[in-house]
Order: structure tokens, then sequence, then C-alpha cells
């Protein structure tokens, strides 16, 4: 069975979703993102689809599941490259994803989860400060 390659790049995982995984590939793909985010305490997960040409329900709901997960792990999850007949798809499943941040790739992805790293680095001085602590 083809393994998925996981990439730790500075504080961020990205994964792309190929075309050819098995039921039992995705499964495994989805605990070793949830394992490699625990374990490396990543700030983001970048879960590149772009070379995906079709999707069914159950990828479709592994790809939702695992984005909540992530998010309860507490980093932020990206979707990124999904292409049009890819979300026609996923609307057409009822995949809606109203939490699921998405962009057009990964360099945009990046961005994205840079905005937010600052966001919370900001949040945590202005907690800091309010509570007396150097």
């Amino acid at each position: 069975m083809k393994k998925v390659p996981i990439l730790v790049i500075r504080n961020t995982l990205i994964i792309c979703i190929q075309n050819d995984l098995t039921d039992t590939a995705i499964l495994e793909l989805q605990n070793d993102i949830l394992d490699k985010t625990y374990k490396t305490r990543v700030n983001g997960v970048i879960i590149d689809i772009s070379s995906l040409d079709m999707i069914d329900v159950f990828l479709g709901k592994v790809i939702s599941d695992t984005t909540k997960m992530v998010r309860l792990l507490g980093a932020q999850a990206i979707l990124v490259g999904m292409k049009p007949n890819i979300a026609i798809t996923l609307i057409e499943l009822g995949f809606e994803m109203p939490n699921v941040k998405t962009a057009i790739d990964v360099d945009n992805g990046l961005k994205i989860l840079n905005k937010y790293e600052k966001y919370n680095a900001t949040k945590v001085l202005e907690v800091t400060e309010l509570s007396g602590e150097d």
C-alpha cells in the first residue's frame, strides 16, 4: 500500500492527496495526519487536493472530519487546490464545510496560516500583558 508523504515545513504540515488511494489508505492517512499534528505541535495543516479529479462520499467525509479533528488538536487546517468540479461535487454530496478554510493553492494557504499565527501571537501577548506576566 502506498503511503502519502507528510511534509513538515517550519510549523506546518503539508499533505498532497492523490487520486488512487484506497479507503484503507485514506483512513491511515487521516491517522497519520492527526498523529503528526499532535507529535510535532504544528500550528497549521495544509491538505492539498489539487491532484484529485473526483471525490466520493467517503473521501469527502474523511477530509471534512480530518479538518475538524486538526482544529480540536489546536492547529488550523486549510484545504487547498480545490478544482471547480470537486467543489460542485462536495456541495452536491452535502459537504458544505462552513468552518473549513480554503485557498487556491499551497502558497496562498501558507499566507493564510502566517496571518493566523500573527493574530494568535498578538492575542497571547495581550493576555500576558493583562495578567502582568513578563
